[in-house]
This record gives structure tokens, C-alpha cells and sequence, in this order.
């Protein structure tokens, strides 16, 4: 009995260790409660082949080319022609105005311009902040229209957002690339058409069918893809088909013409390009014209194509 009274202090103190032993390992097992890491936000590309661009968006962001939209956290773009970047900011500075007396309802501060970095170009920011959104309409739930200037070869891509995640909308600026544009049209398996009576020939893509052909009057029609395409129009006085959307002098068939784009109208609901161009003869000046539809997802890929319709025509006697 005494030798194991003796034997009680370390008997306890063997237990005290392990106890303390036991605790100590088993407070380190205990789970380290770690927030869930929300979902990665997936970003989808735009690229435009044939102006020669492309931009990375949010999934949950809409971009609607040529069409604008009031839907917040929606990009929207157009393109204007111009083939005299000296008017870029003659462009801005009519585009402000407008778009203020345009905003005129929903109260907009001064708009604030800056210069920024866009792919590797410089371009213009054009800030919009609205005093009074929800006055004009009750459920929209932003205050910020954002404007941006993009010079894009002779011509200017206005890309914009209406929404106040201005931080995103910098972000998706950042992911623009200027990338190699669509080779020009190879005209090679194009096929002729010639018009005797009137005088001229041209090359057309084999691609297109001649629907109606009137000789007599110089009028013909291609279709592409059982749709009207190309018309070749005679002698009409282009002013009715308002708005110019722009215009600029180009030559065809070794004389001095105009390239126009119009606008679709009521009239006309379709964008087109149009070509005119004045021939003299010994009695009178007759004027020759053609135009071509344009399909706004290919835009700049019709425009392209018709230039180099138009750079095969020849006047003939």
C-alpha cells in the first residue's frame, strides 16, 4: 500500500500530461471554417472580322450592335463613316450637343471628356451623369451614359454603356484588340456584265444572280441569296433618300463619282450605299447609279464589296 501511494504522483502526472497532450491535438484538428469563393465570372468575346477588332464582355452583360437599348449593364455600339478623321472631334463635339439637348429631360451634368488608351489608339470618353433618371422613367436604375470615340480606320466606332459599373465597362475597354482585317475581295471568279446600249461593263461577285435585266432603261437587279442586293438604278435624283449618313468623292470608271451612305428612313427602310456619278455626252449629262443594301451584321464587309464592284466599272462606247 505504500508502494503505491509512493507511485500516486507520478501516476497523476503521467495523466495530466497525456490529458494535455490529448487537448492540445485535438483543438489543431478542429476545422478552419473557410468562406465559399463565389462562382468565377465567365467573360465572353466579340470579334468583329471586318472592321478588324474584338472586346471581351461578362456573360451577364448584353452587347447589341446598332441597337440602342435603355436595359442597364448593356453595351451598345455604332458606326459612323467618315473618310476625314480631321472631323473626329468635330464628330464629339456635335454628338455633345445633341446628346445633351437629347438627355435634356433626365437633368445631365456637364459631360465630362477624357482622353484614353483604347487597344493601342486614342480615343474619347464621354461621361453623362443623370440628375433626374427616375423622374423621366420610374424603373430605370442607373444615372450614368457613357460614350466612347474609337477613330477605327476612316471611320469611328462609338461604343457605349448605359450603366453605373463604370469600373467593369473600363475593364472590358481594356480587353479591345485591333486585329488583321478581312483580306479585300478576290475578284477573280467574278463574272461580267455588259450593257451596250447604255455604255458600261462591271465584274460582280459570282455569288449574286441577275433577277431582272431592262436593257433599254439600264436597269438591272442582283440578288444574293433570293434577296435584292445590287440594283443598278439609272438616272435617279438620290436626294430622296435623306439622311446622309456620310458621302465622300471616289472614282469610277476613270471619272469623277460620289460614294454615299444612307440611312434607312421611312421611305427606305434599309441602310444602303449608293454611287452616282455624271456622264457627258454630246447632247445632255446623263447621270449613272447604283446602290447596294447592307446587311447590318456585314456592314463594312458589303461596303468593301461594292468599292470593288465599282472599281471594275468601265464606260464604254
Amino acid at each position: 500500500m505504500k508502494g503505491i501511494k509512493s507511485l500516486l504522483p507520478v501516476i497523476l502526472a503521467i495523466v495530466f500530461v497525456s490529458l494535455i497532450t490529448v487537448l492540445f491535438y485535438s483543438s489543431r484538428r478542429q476545422p478552419v471554417f473557410t468562406p465559399p469563393t463565389p462562382p468565377a465570372v465567365i467573360w465572353k468575346t466579340y470579334k468583329n472580322d471586318d472592321m478588324g477588332y474584338e472586346f471581351q464582355y461578362p456573360d451577364d452583360w448584353k452587347y447589341n450592335p446598332s441597337v440602342f437599348s435603355n436595359d442597364a449593364n448593356t453595351l451598345w455600339s455604332e458606326l459612323s463613316t467618315d473618310n476625314n478623321m480631321s472631323n473626329f472631334i468635330d464628330y464629339i463635339d456635335h454628338y455633345t450637343v445633341r446628346s445633351t439637348a437629347g438627355l435634356g429631360d433626365y437633368d445631365p451634368q456637364e459631360p465630362q471628356k477624357t482622353k484614353i488608351i483604347v487597344g493601342n489608339v486614342e480615343a474619347v470618353k464621354l461621361t453623362f451623369t443623370l440628375n433626374k433618371p427616375k423622374i423621366v422613367e420610374p424603373n430605370l436604375n442607373f444615372n450614368k451614359v457613357i460614350r466612347v470615340f474609337i477613330p477605327l480606320k476612316n471611320n469611328i466606332l462609338l461604343f457605349g454603356l448605359n450603366g453605373n459599373d463604370t469600373l467593369t465597362f473600363d475593364h472590358i475597354l481594356s480587353t479591345f484588340k485591333f486585329i488583321s482585317l478581312n483580306p479585300s475581295p478576290n475578284i477573280s471568279a467574278w463574272k461580267t456584265y455588259k450593257n451596250i446600249q447604255h455604255g458600261f461593263e462591271l465584274k460582280y461577285p459570282d455569288t449574286y444572280a441577275i433577277k431582272t435585266k431592262l436593257p433599254q432603261e439600264g436597269i438591272v437587279t442582283f440578288t444574293l441569296n433570293n434577296e435584292d442586293k445590287l440594283m443598278i438604278v439609272g438616272q435617279v435624283p438620290y436626294g430622296v433618300y435623306d439622311p446622309i449618313v456620310s458621302e465622300k468623292d471616289i472614282i469610277i470608271g476613270g471619272k469623277k463619282g460620289q460614294l454615299i451612305i444612307f440611312d434607312s428612313n421611312n421611305g427606305f427602310p434599309i441602310k444602303r450605299a449608293f454611287a452616282v456619278v455624271d456622264l457627258d455626252n454630246s447632247e445632255n449629262t446623263t447621270r449613272w447609279s447604283m446602290f447596294i443594301v447592307l446587311d447590318k451584321d456585314k456592314e463594312a464587309e458589303d461596303i468593301a464589296t461594292f468599292e470593288k464592284i465599282l472599281s471594275t466599272i468601265k464606260f464604254i462606247n
